[in-house]
């Protein structure tokens, strides 16, 4: 977790206690809390003008190295589109054929960012590269302890249960897709031709790896919970969700489900999402973020007759970092213009490849939860 996540965490603990503390009428103590609220506030604020100036100080190093890139690993990478890949070299762990030509780092770079900007839960989940095909990793387990065992003088202290573990195996699957390009892009400038394959594959790949951490979590939590109000979410974090994740927890809906929170009002008429200091376009409630998947990555569903429909709309509530996305470093791309109608109609295909899996380390640490509405009528 980033360190202004942990900070924003903070402030929201500490604005819920001066609150609780105002709601019960200690005027001073609520006063002195409220000092420990614009400390942490501060907090927040510097560590965003941190962050900020080091993500400038990155950004000119790219562009530094943008110079660089069109004599090297761009015009490299554009070069091998034009001719196919044909200078391929990695070898396919399987069979032993010909695997494709490796994405160069800085492009792989850029996709990786742009895939980032959207919709995309990488930036929730924990991602780890590795280097087999398959494996394991051992981590502990949550169990609730009892406590110390009282012991009279002079007798014999009893055997307590120690700590336990779990191994959560991973085994990469491929995922790839196909992209046609109109030989013409080819004649273009290196830029045009790599700015087309990192559009591309950025979506696909954003779009697959929602997909595929969805599907985990769903399969995981075969049943989702009915929240039916905000009530239904805040308890979902107080009582369902253990203590330790609550710096942590993140809110995921669809667009159904974000219209709906963005339209609850408390008894004053004040809506209950507010928005983040530093960036106003993101949404807390109850002190967590919201995360907003379009629909056409997490749809909503119906259930009822016509007469009595009623429209289910999906939330995810909790720590995401427990869930553990594996990527076998190396995207890979491959090319032909003469397979499949790509010869005939003057195109080139571009098929790219990744490899991934995942795993829900703790099934604990989200709730898979859905809020269920009437359907206007006419939807």
């Amino acid at each position: 977790m980033r360190k202004i996540e942990e900070l924003r965490a903070t402030l929201a603990g500490r604005r819920k206690e001066a609150e609780a503390l105002l709601d019960a009428g200690k005027v001073a103590e609520a006063k002195v809390k409220m000092e420990e609220v614009q400390a942490a506030k501060s907090a927040v604020e510097m560590q965003a003008e941190l962050d900020r100036m080091e993500e400038e100080e990155a950004r000119g190093r790219r562009a530094y190295d943008k110079g660089k890139e069109e004599s090297g690993g761009v015009k490299a990478f554009a070069d091998a589109a034009r001719h196919g890949f044909k200078a391929a070299t990695n070898l396919n762990e399987t069979t032993g054929a010909n695997g494709g030509y490796t994405v160069p780092e800085d492009i792989e770079t850029q996709i990786r960012e742009l895939r980032e900007s959207a919709d995309s839960l990488d930036r929730l989940v924990t991602i780890e590269q590795v280097t087999t095909l398959s494996g394991a990793r051992t981590y502990k387990t949550r169990a609730q302890q009892t406590g110390m065992t009282k012991v009279a003088e002079g007798a014999a202290l009893t055997q307590a249960d120690g700590p336990s573990f779990t191994r959560v195996e991973y085994t990469v699957e491929k995922y790839g897709d196909l992209f046609y390009a109109t030989n013409e892009l080819l004649e273009d400038t290196d830029t045009n031709i790599v700015g087309a394959l990192i559009r591309w594959i950025s979506g696909a790949s954003r779009v697959g790896r929602n997909n595929l951490i969805l599907s985990t979590v769903n399969t995981a939590l075969s049943t989702a919970t009915e929240l039916s109000d905000a009530d239904g979410i805040k308890k979902a974090m107080n009582v369902t969700l253990d203590p330790a994740f609550w710096p942590y927890i993140r809110i995921v809906t669809n667009q159904d489900g974000f219209q709906y929170l963005d339209t609850l009002k408390d008894s004053d008429g004040r809506y209950l999402l507010t928005p983040m200091v530093q960036d106003p376009t993101r949404k807390l409630l109850f002190g967590h973020e919201v995360t907003v998947l379009s629909n056409a990555t997490l749809a909503s569903t119906t259930s009822g007759s016509a007469a009595t429909k009623k429209t289910i709309y999906p939330f995810y509530i909790g720590d995401f970092s427990q869930i553990t996305l594996f990527v076998r470093k190396g995207l890979t791309v491959d090319s032909s213009n003469v397979a499949a109608s790509a010869w005939e109609n003057y195109l080139t295909s571009w098929r790219a490849i990744e490899r991934l899996d995942c795993a829900l380390v703790d099934s604990a640490a989200i709730v898979r939860g859905q809020i269920t509405v009437d359907t206007p009528e006419g939807e």
